[in-house]
């Protein structure tokens, strides 16, 4: 299980994984005690943080690509989920982080993520640049708003990239030595 806490503390969130194509998700009022059900018993992936007014997360229910949605933490159940990026058919969302007023999504088309950033009404603010040809296999927000991407490269060893607002930086470990690396060709080909 994965357990997350409010940054007030007063909930926790829950996320059991059953299998491989399920995700259960607890509330824990720490105040009150009481514990309620988000999601329970579903053949699909659901994952969420705290951010923006409650929750915001990834789901595939009613979107096999994945949308983004959010809900407050007073009516967290699934019929109350509100889509803010919605699912698209040549894009399968994969990670999601809240920073401030901003969401970070990861987009993968033909297996090479690109980093979208999302306001919380809906709205694509902009794309990520200076990636290259990647998967980001997750993201998640820092204390002080910043994001932080997984990135896997092509032609290099897996590193941990930071978004500053719209800067992006490399955080560790430092870029290897173009003499450590085998000479390597990386090509991007799609079929119809």
């Amino acid at each position: 299980p994965e357990v997350a806490s409010s940054a007030d503390g007063r909930y926790l969130l829950v996320t059991v994984m059953v299998g491989f194509g399920r995700h259960d998700l607890h509330l824990l009022d720490t105040v009150t005690g009481a514990w309620h059900n988000l999601f329970v018993g579903h053949e699909v992936v659901t994952s969420f943080r705290f951010g923006g007014a409650g929750l915001v997360g990834r789901t595939t229910l009613d979107a096999p690509n994945g949308r983004v949605v959010t809900v407050g933490l007073d009516a967290p159940q699934s019929e109350h989920w509100r889509t803010v990026v919605p699912e698209r058919p040549d894009v399968v969302i994969g990670a999601v982080a809240c920073s401030g007023d901003e969401l970070v999504v990861v987009a993968g088309r033909a297996a090479v993520d690109t980093v979208e950033r999302w306001s919380l009404t809906g709205e694509l603010a902009g794309t990520v640049e200076g990636l290259g040809l990647v998967s980001v296999p997750d993201a998640f927000a820092g204390p002080a708003g910043d994001v932080f991407l997984t990135v896997s490269a092509f032609h290099e060893p897996t590193a941990i990239w930071r978004l500053s607002g719209t800067e992006l930086t490399r955080w560790c470990p430092d870029a290897p030595a173009a003499s450590d690396l085998p000479p390597l060709t990386v090509s991007h080909t799609t079929y119809a």
